[in-house]
């Protein structure tokens, strides 16, 4: 996070606000691991609650990682940029975003963690407004319209709005094909928020559980809004979660993105969809068996 912090603001040739929640973030990490040494971190827990320092190591390290992934496109990206240097601000912890201007930072983050992953897959990576994210998986090309679950009773009113989103730049595109991007993060319950694992075989199980409380419980409301309305190009969903997680054998914690795929047409093995989640997992199966990568 500081080295990210430190990038950050020599693109944008002025000091970060010591008051923006990324600088909180590092501040929060910096007082756990201070205290963790003298009294495992039960003072700062008390000080400031186990959820806001879990939350902050959590967010702190998805926040550093996508920047110093991004970093060359970065250098050359305005609009990246602007809406990057949006990330670091708005309210410190997810339930704290009331209002437009508070759920940004965290709506921007969203497709910069995909942008991040897309480059991480050696996928071409491009931020706009409409679509939200571009690529091009086999030739072909891909537009990603994002979108952030905020409870269980808009998620029908938020397929629609992405649908009809996704509708139009289809029609704009006629030779690319779709895909509707969710992240369910926010809506997940508590005892699904938060992972303590001893191997890495054991948080996948973990994750796959996450997996499927979403299948049960909102993959129903999104595809009864998409059924025989969905645009015929639009593909697949992507649906994405982040979790908090502890490495009991290592001590480290960090954040750990769990994502699925979910063909909407082409359920093939060698279709486009199919051909998209084989790229990002791999690219994420080389990350965690990279020396000193992070599993948690």
């Amino acid at each position: 996070m500081a080295e990210a912090i430190k990038l950050i603001q020599r693109l944008l040739c002025k000091e970060i606000n010591n008051s923006c929640r990324a600088a909180q973030y590092l501040r929060d990490v910096g007082e756990l691991v201070q205290t963790w040494r003298a009294d495992a971190g039960q003072a700062a827990i008390a000080k400031h609650g186990a959820r806001r320092l879990v939350n902050s190591l959590m967010e702190a390290d998805a926040l550093g990682f996508v920047t110093l992934l991004l970093a060359e496109q970065l250098e050359s990206d305005k609009i990246l940029l602007a809406k990057l240097e949006k990330c670091f601000n708005g309210p410190l912890q997810t339930e704290d975003e009331v209002g437009k201007r508070s759920i940004e930072a965290r709506n921007f983050f969203f497709e910069m963690r995909l942008l991040g992953q897309l480059t991480y897959a050696k996928l071409p990576a491009v931020s706009g407004e409409a679509p939200d994210v571009q690529t091009a998986i086999v030739g072909k090309p891909v537009l990603i319209e994002c979108k952030r679950a905020f409870s269980r009773n808009n998620l029908t009113s938020l397929t629609r709005k992405a649908r009809e989103q996704l509708d139009r730049e289809l029609e704009a595109n006629p030779e690319a094909v779709g895909f509707i991007a969710f992240d369910f993060t926010r809506i997940l319950p508590d005892d699904r928020w938060y992972v303590s694992y001893s191997t890495r075989q054991e948080l996948n199980v973990r994750l796959k559980d996450v997996q499927g409380y979403i299948r049960k419980y909102f993959e129903p409301d999104i595809v009864n809004a998409l059924r025989n309305k969905v645009h015929e190009r639009a593909v697949g969903l992507i649906e994405y979660f982040q979790t908090a997680g502890h490495n009991k054998s290592t001590g480290c914690w960090g954040t750990t993105w769990g994502q699925e795929f979910v063909p909407l047409r082409d359920a093939s093995p060698t279709g486009i969809v199919a051909e998209f989640s084989r790229l990002v997992k791999e690219a994420n199966a080389v990350h965690h068996a990279s020396p000193g990568a992070d599993e948690g």
